[in-house]
């Protein structure tokens, strides 16, 4: 159990490799977000001022702003990833270079 703990805390979980999930995920967070505005419109005295449209329209627009809010963190945690990849390749491929470089100060020395 502790070496799934380390392991679980080294290796972050990627967006990229399960945006399906994360997409399902969100809709159902979107669904249940537009049924309780839906719900607090209908259970308020602005169900008898507003006609079924106008509370549709709200419901619509709350919920296309929560949609357009998870697209835009769901982007910018994958170009996260994809520098943080990125960088991990670079030091990767750099550590042969160090390690070629203390080689020679040892010879030198």
């Amino acid at each position: 159990m502790e070496r799934a703990r380390q392991q679980a805390e080294e290796l972050p979980l990627g967006l990229a490799d399960n945006w399906a999930m994360a997409v399902f995920f969100f809709a159902i967070w979107d669904a249940v977000l537009g049924f309780l505005v839906l719900l607090a419109l209908r259970h308020t005295n602005a169900a008898a001022a507003l006609p079924p449209w106008v509370q549709w329209a709200i419901v619509g627009g709350v919920v296309g702003c929560a949609a357009a809010a998870e697209a835009a963190w769901s982007v910018l945690r994958i170009r996260k990833e994809r520098r943080r990849a990125a960088a991990g390749a670079a030091a990767d491929a750099s550590e042969p270079l160090l390690e070629d470089a203390a080689r020679a100060a040892e010879a030198e020395v």
